[in-house]
């Protein structure tokens, strides 16, 4: 089980890795997000991509379509990229499933 604090580190630490202090060496760490900006164009198609990725075709429709409405509100497909993996890598069922 997490603690609080420990729930906080892992969004922070994931924020760092895709925003932040990590962002710009993420190919040293093997994390290479193009293929998810190559699909951002169709917010649809991404959070299947990220869905696939991350949960195995799991995540709940609900999760997924409050994802797409998120990216579709954003611009720049590696920002959409970005955000996508963010919401999905932070959310309760990603922490407590994967």
């Amino acid at each position: 089980m997490q603690t609080p604090a420990n729930a906080v580190g892992r969004v922070n630490w994931v924020y760092q890795l895709l925003y932040g202090h990590y962002a710009s060496t993420l190919q040293a760490y093997g994390i290479d997000l193009t293929s998810f900006a190559n699909l951002a164009s169709s917010p649809a198609a991404l959070v299947d991509a990220v869905d696939q990725t991350l949960t195995g075709g799991q995540m709940p429709a609900a999760m997924k379509n409050y994802i797409i409405n998120e990216v579709s509100a954003t611009q720049g497909n590696l920002t959409r990229a970005q955000d996508a993996l963010f919401l999905a890598a932070t959310s309760a069922f990603y922490q407590v499933q994967h």
